[in-house]
């Protein structure tokens, strides 16, 4: 009979997470999976497989409660402009709370594996496309409401939004005032609007 597992695998997989969100995945050995995990070596790798395999579960989880966060924030507003300009002052409330300064873990990951690492590039993509079709179904409702422009595409804009949330999550690694990343996410607003 198999032995049942003696530990909670999505709370070991969350501790492996932080650890590779502070350390990267070169920096941080098994050693410091152990013990950040308390889970020993070789149920870590019977429940997750090797330290690479773990680094992507890892990805995964962050990818997947980030759109989930997403998804979650812009769907409080019934306006499409509101929901963006709640979104970009929650990214930028995060990325100024964020002490350990840790950044944006799937741009993080992108830089220190991508383009070499396919699979981490691959799940780094699926992060990005995700939250982009989020953005672009608000964006979509904002331009038919003729709250935001239609000078450019839902498409368009959902891809220059994504790239503007993903650059305030990374800056708080740059230890960035509030008041830098706030210009940031007005000038993204000041683009959407159909005042201009």
């Amino acid at each position: 009979m198999a032995r049942t597992r003696e530990f909670d695998t999505q709370a070991t997989l969350r501790s492996a997470l932080d650890l590779f969100w502070k350390k990267g995945y070169h920096a941080a050995s098994v050693d410091d999976l152990v013990q950040s995990t308390g889970v020993n070596r070789a149920s870590l790798y019977a429940a997750f497989g090797d330290k690479h395999s773990l680094y992507e579960s890892s990805l995964k989880l962050y990818v997947e409660d980030a759109a989930r966060e997403v998804r979650a924030e812009l769907e409080q507003h019934a306006s499409g402009f509101k929901a963006i300009e709640a979104l970009l002052l929650r990214v930028v409330r995060e990325s100024v709370g964020d002490v350990e300064r840790r950044g944006c873990f799937a741009a993080n990951s992108t830089l220190e594996l991508c383009p070499s690492d396919e699979k981490i590039l691959t799940l780094c993509n699926l992060g990005r496309t995700t939250m982009e079709r989020e953005l672009e179904r608000v964006v979509q409702s904002g331009q038919a409401a003729g709250e935001i422009t239609t000078r450019r595409s839902a498409r368009e804009l959902s891809r220059f939004l994504g790239s503007v949330i993903m650059a305030l999550r990374s800056a708080s690694r740059m230890q960035l005032s509030r008041a830098h990343l706030q210009s940031v996410a007005d000038v993204a607003l000041d683009a959407l609007s159909t005042d201009r």
